[in-house]
């Protein structure tokens, strides 16, 4: 599971990079760090709008094994 989700994470900054680097390009460098900025501040709206903010207390841990 850990090296999945680090697959996903550490995939994701070479194409992050080439995506800021063609904003930059296309732009200036300004505006890319403004929509970086803009879209790292926005990031915590996809927590308000998932079922996260809903969740009052923790997983009790036990599973269910009636199938």
């Amino acid at each position: 599971m850990t090296s999945s989700v680090q697959l996903v994470n550490f995939g994701a900054m070479p194409l992050g990079g080439v995506l800021a680097g063609a904003l930059a390009d296309a732009f200036t460098v300004r505006t890319a760090l403004w929509v970086m900025l803009i879209g790292f501040a926005l990031s915590g709206l996809i927590l308000l709008a998932g079922p996260l903010r809903r969740l009052r207390d923790l997983p009790s841990g036990r599973l269910d094994t009636r199938l």
